[in-house]
């Protein structure tokens, strides 16, 4: 499989947060979220078109230092699906986020909006809303 993390680089570490593979689970979650309606579906090229947008929050632990509650991130991103339908090319926005992350019960979830944009599902849309979603 073809992938370009080119622009996520820069908030890798950040990433980190939420997997410690990060890249190789996003690739993985896509595919998986496809192959749930066609099982047959295979990702054949992933391609991030945009930085990440990032909005996090935390609380202050005993030692008054900041400790990370909430992660949510989401980028536009292309790929290309094949399956027995035929070769699909597709372009969306990648939201994962992550709560409760200071503690065992910590939940991710993610997201794949079929040609949505930035300005729908980034950091002034749908992700502030996804921040706090209920588990």
């Amino acid at each position: 499989m073809k992938t370009n993390f080119h622009n996520l680089k820069e908030t890798e570490h950040m990433f980190r947060w939420l997997d410690d593979k990060p890249f190789a689970e996003i690739v993985t979650s896509i595919e998986a979220m496809f192959q749930q309606q066609v099982p047959t579906t295979v990702l054949e090229q992933f391609t991030v078109l945009s930085a990440p947008q990032w909005l996090t929050g935390g609380i202050k632990d005993k030692n008054n230092k900041m400790e990370l509650i909430r992660c949510a991130v989401a980028f536009l991103c292309e790929f290309t699906l094949r399956s027995d339908s035929g070769t699909h090319h597709l372009k969306g926005v990648f939201t994962w986020v992550g709560i409760n992350m200071n503690t065992e019960n910590h939940h991710l979830r993610k997201w794949v909006d079929i040609d949505g944009t930035l300005e729908e599902f980034g950091e002034n849309g749908r992700l502030a809303e996804r921040i706090y979603m209920k588990v």
